[in-house]
């Protein structure tokens, strides 16, 4: 339904298959940290998440720019 709507606003087909995700963080340059979290697993680490909030991401030249959309608190 949205690659439809997309062609018909005149946009070509997507050649990439979606893939909804949840980013929660990056690593510059891209680098397997897996054995540095096991490291620090046991180190009593941690945070509290009071909300979530859903960005939408507009990449370009200048770095991504990210446009809050929608927060959803986690708290009673």
């Amino acid at each position: 339904m949205a690659e439809e709507a997309a062609q018909s606003a005149g946009f070509g087909p997507e050649d990439r298959l979606f893939r909804a995700h949840l980013t929660l963080s990056r690593v510059r340059p891209a680098e397997d940290v897996s054995g540095l979290l096991e490291t620090f697993a046991d180190a009593g680490v941690g945070w509290r998440c009071r909300s979530v909030v859903v960005y939408r991401s507009h990449l370009g030249r200048g770095g991504a720019r990210y446009e809050p959309l929608e927060t959803f608190p986690l708290t009673r």
